[in-house]
């Protein structure tokens, strides 16, 4: 009897935030062929879908309007366990940009003008990488 191979599962996820800088662990739910889908607030929900082999990464698609993604990939990684044995690790990593902070604050000195400037300026290349071909 032949037995399939035994897929590796991501065991953990990394949210990076290109435009503030952060990186964020979220909350996970594993929904396989067949199972019915949990209920996600949508505009929390970052959807990433594996191929067969579940060692490349299909498809992704952030339904939060606060929050789209630049990049996903499968990444493995080494931790150590009790025993000092070095067990591989298979994660999620996601790059993304966010809504920036917005300041509401008038611009009154060149110090300032710059800032802004600077920021218009984050916020256009961020816009190139998520919006170009």
């Amino acid at each position: 009897m032949s037995r399939s191979p035994q897929l590796e599962i991501p065991q953990f996820v990394v949210i990076r935030d290109q435009t503030h800088g952060i990186h964020q662990h979220p909350t996970v739910h594993y929904v396989f062929e067949g199972e019915d889908f949990p209920l996600v607030p949508k505009d929390q929900l970052i959807l990433v879908n594996l191929d067969k082999t579940a060692t490349h990464v299909a498809s992704v698609h952030s339904y939060s309007p606060h929050f789209q993604v630049t990049d996903c990939r499968l990444k493995h990684s080494t931790a150590k366990d009790q025993l000092e044995e070095g067990l591989g690790l298979m994660n999620v990593l996601i790059e993304g940009v966010s809504c920036p902070r917005v300041s509401t604050e008038p611009i009154r000195t060149m110090d300032s003008l710059k800032e802004a400037l600077l920021d218009y300026k984050m916020r256009n290349d961020l816009a190139k990488l998520v919006f170009s071909p």
